[in-house]
């Protein structure tokens, strides 16, 4: 079984912040691994150091993410035809891919085109290059990647 190994800039209440190596839990069935950027609860030994996941924090909950999203799911079926598809944080619904399980690389390839999205206001030629280094890092399929570029000049 492979674990994997998180850096981590610890902040306490009362002490300075470090940083530290964190192990993914091992014994947790319900792990739900933190991408960079997230803020996380961690828990740290005061006499060694060590430091390690929550593994109360609901970030960190592979249930309670899977709950959220079927929740989120179940309310944008009730919408009325027509209705924009309900979005966490706002931004415009996005196509779905099955990534084979992975979800590091399903949340990478999201997060990019997020970013290509609130670009909106750049210029068509800095948008179909970040479209591009998507396409390269193997983040969309050539249609994905023929799709948004028909949509990014059909929007010019």
């Amino acid at each position: 079984m492979t674990t994997s190994e998180y850096i981590a800039d610890v902040r306490q209440a009362n002490a300075a912040p470090f940083r530290a190596t964190i192990q993914e839990p091992t014994i947790a069935t319900s792990f739900w691994p933190p991408r960079i950027g997230d803020v996380v609860s961690v828990l740290v030994d005061a006499k060694s150091g060590k430091v390690k996941f929550d593994k109360d924090d609901p970030r960190l909950n592979a249930k309670a993410r899977m709950q959220e999203q079927k929740q989120r799911y179940e309310a944008t079926g009730a919408q009325s035809h027509g209705s924009p598809a309900a979005v966490r944080d706002g931004s415009p619904p996005l196509a779905s891919w099955d990534f084979a399980g992975d979800p590091e690389q399903a949340r990478a390839a999201i997060e990019a085109l997020r970013a290509a999205r609130s670009s909106a206001t750049a210029e068509p030629a800095d948008r179909l290059a970040k479209l591009e280094a998507l396409k390269e890092r193997g983040l969309l399929t050539d249609e994905e990647y023929a799709s948004q570029r028909q949509r990014m000049l059909d929007a010019i």
